[in-house]
């Protein structure tokens, strides 16, 4: 089952998907269409969205039209770094986020 960024039971964000977005443009010129960085991700559309509405709001991401392309923004790529260290520190080296 997947819960949405805002579903009642569980409002907190996966930060496993928050960290593979933000991986996935890291490791992509920090630029890439929507569609690849969905595809990256490896997560659904819907649940795409509601993520990539969210990182927008924080400013860790920018989107240059509906349909354009999604660019890492510097407190994107700093949010990127704190997750990747937080994960290795606390589950080791050659930890793998789950994939939903």
């Amino acid at each position: 089952m997947t819960t949405s960024v805002t579903d009642a039971r569980s409002p907190r964000p996966d930060l496993y998907v928050v960290l593979r977005l933000l991986e996935t443009l890291s490791r992509n010129s920090n630029r890439l269409s929507r569609a690849a960085l969905q595809r990256g991700a490896g997560i659904n559309y819907t649940l795409f969205v509601r993520y990539l509405e969210l990182l927008e709001a924080r400013n860790l991401v920018r989107s240059s039209n509906p349909g354009g392309e999604v660019e890492l923004t510097a407190a994107g790529y700093e949010a990127y770094q704190f997750l990747r260290r937080g994960l290795l520190e606390v589950l080791g080296e050659g930890a793998e986020p789950p994939r939903s």
